[in-house]
């Protein structure tokens, strides 16, 4: 009973973390929804879960899956599953994309709610370059 108390505890704490980041996936335009996706299951599951996940974007999100799999050093036997264009768009999204990532774990791994700020920034600055247009505020 102890163990499953435990285990109740930190599946509400990683909860909480979570809905400190700004936005949900449902609120926010493609591909960005994807990031945000990724990352939220990322920060609930660890990264190697995402991993799936990235590789079976469609369009724009496999641009984003291909961007997530560089930031995370996981491309080594992937890069088949994505066409040419998916990995150069991709690739062109991974500066923006890291620095997403990076704010997203000070939030959820070091409880850095100032962090906030950066994440915004970050998510804005990746909408500019995705095309993904203005964002909405969070």
């Amino acid at each position: 009973f102890g163990a499953f108390l435990r285990e109740l505890k930190n599946n509400l704490s990683t909860a909480k973390k979570l809905d400190l980041l700004p936005w949900s996936h449902t609120s926010l335009p493609q591909p960005l929804s994807f990031a945000d996706k990724l990352i939220r299951k990322a920060g609930d599951d660890g990264v190697a879960s995402t991993v799936s996940l990235a590789r079976k974007g469609k369009g724009l999100d496999a641009a984003m899956g291909w961007a997530w799999l560089v930031v995370h050093d996981r491309t080594e036997s992937d890069a088949w599953r994505f066409d040419s264009a998916s990995r150069d768009k991709g690739s062109d999204w991974v500066p923006a994309l890291q620095m997403l990532w990076e704010s997203a774990t000070k939030i959820l791994s070091e409880n850095d709610s100032s962090s906030r700020d950066e994440y915004i920034q970050s998510m804005e600055k990746l909408a500019e370059i995705s095309g993904a247009g203005k964002l909405t505020s969070p």
